[in-house]
């Protein structure tokens, strides 16, 4: 993809979003949990599925960016590269990863991005990504949130009206302007409790997988229940 393809392509998705953000009618589930984690400083791992990573991001966006700084690692595709553009333009710390892709320029990315929790921001992160299989949880997300004694909150979204990207891998959801949107935080995970034993990379990528699978049926369900009253936020 030309230089000028990326940067047309990365400002229509910042347009968009700031569009989301004032006309899309939110509703937030779990936001408890969440405002105590930010209160105590922990480090967070947001992780929500692929083909929500529009919904997630935008809801950062809207609720989370005045609070708390986030970084996000991306590949270095043509996808990558105009997520890198949002990035930076909507103040996301951006880690890239180098062209070849390999297992070498991944620990390097994932290293990065360990010190950047440690040093208090939090990451977003898609635990199916970049290339799928959807809704499938890989390790990646239980080592970093290991590597980094974070708590992994389990995002998941979903909108009404809008419409799947049926050609790609994800089934990306994109909401319609002035559509209604439900966000639901999940049970934080914590990869180092400490009232009891410290959970195998295994046991936490279940647990992802697990919370992301049900929150996926919550969203849809908090959705049906709201309607068209859904409320809409004043910031």
């Amino acid at each position: 993809m030309s230089r000028w393809k990326t940067v047309l392509c990365g400002r229509l998705l910042l347009w968009a979003t700031k569009l989301g953000k004032l006309t899309i009618r939110w509703r937030f589930s779990g936001m408890d949990k969440l405002d105590e984690l930010i209160r105590q400083g922990r480090p967070i791992v947001f992780a929500g599925w692929h083909g929500h990573n529009y919904l997630t991001l935008l809801a950062y966006y809207v609720y989370v960016r005045k609070r708390i700084r986030a970084t996000i690692f991306v590949p270095d595709s043509p996808n990558g590269r105009i997520m890198a553009y949002f990035g930076e333009r909507a103040h996301l710390d951006v880690i890239r990863v180098g062209t070849e892709m390999g297992p070498l320029q991944w620990a390097k990315a994932t290293v990065a991005t360990i010190r950047q929790l440690r040093n208090g921001c939090c990451t977003l992160i898609s635990p199916d990504g970049p290339e799928g299989p959807a809704c499938v949880a890989k390790p990646g997300v239980a080592v970093i949130g290991q590597q980094a004694k974070a708590v992994i909150v389990p995002a998941s979204a979903t909108s009404r009206p809008g419409f799947k990207l049926g050609k790609r891998w994800d089934e990306h959801w994109v909401p319609f302007p002035f559509s209604r949107a439900v966000i639901h935080f999940g049970d934080p995970i914590d990869t180092h409790p400490e009232d009891g034993p410290i959970p195998t990379t295994e046991e936490i990528r279940e647990r992802v997988e697990e919370a992301l699978q049900e929150g996926a049926r919550r969203v849809e369900a908090l959705c049906r229940e709201a309607g068209p009253g859904l409320a809409r936020l004043p910031w």
